[in-house]
């Protein structure tokens, strides 16, 4: 039986990829390599908000200069790494294949900045299977867009019909860009967002990304 929606767009970290680690590790050394403290390591905040945001989220009181400074240095660190701790998150080695056979469309969009994400990709030999991947800083030059606006952005980009497609997350910003854009919003509950604490209720939760395929057959 073939999945009702027709094409699938995914949130990357904590979705497709749990990277946390390697996120952690290199912004914790881009502050010490920087010489400022940070108060607060709050994981949830480090991998859902844009690096800006998580920068000052870590180091609330850390001025724009410093903030700047930080910044260029985790992009050095965090760019150039191997991401040796980066791992799929469960049965998505299995789940894409499945959903190449049957001709469903793949996108990504996430806050990720684009070199990791194309890097982290490559690694596990992935970026043949999405269709478009949409990143906040892929337009040089222009204001970097939300992940409503990302999303928007794929949607008119490649023409998707919104009642033919699903927008699969882990985050309440998840769930936001997918009912601000009038297509199905499904939150994994393994990933980072902690499902339970989401105020803003999905269309469907399910505990790993590869029971979409039940909810796609589903009716």
């Amino acid at each position: 039986m073939k999945l009702k929606f027709s094409n699938i767009i995914f949130d990357f970290d904590g979705t497709l990829v749990d990277s946390l680690r390697d996120v952690l590790d290199s912004l914790k050394l881009a502050f010490k390599q920087c010489g400022i403290r940070a108060k607060n390591y709050d994981t949830g905040k480090i991998i859902q908000l844009q690096l800006r945001e998580a920068i000052c989220a870590v180091a609330p009181g850390i001025t724009a200069e410093q903030t700047g400074k930080v910044i260029r240095r985790f992009r050095e660190i965090y760019d150039s790494t191997d991401y040796p701790n980066t791992r799929l998150m469960p049965a998505v080695a299995e789940l894409l294949p499945e959903l190449k056979r049957q001709r469903i469309g793949m996108y990504i969009v996430s806050n990720k900045r684009r070199i990791p994400t194309i890097r982290i990709l490559d690694k596990f030999n992935l970026r043949h299977f999405f269709i478009g991947i949409f990143n906040p800083d892929m337009y040089e030059g222009e204001k970097r867009m939300t992940k409503s606006e990302l999303l928007a952005h794929a949607i008119e980009k490649h023409s998707i019909p919104k009642d033919s497609a699903a927008y699969i997350g882990d985050s309440e910003v998840d769930v936001i860009a997918a009912k601000e854009n009038g297509v199905l919003s499904i939150v994994v509950a393994n990933g980072y967002g902690k499902a339970e604490k989401i105020n803003i209720k999905p269309h469907h939760t399910v505990p790993t990304v590869s029971e979409i395929i039940l909810i796609g057959k589903a009716g």
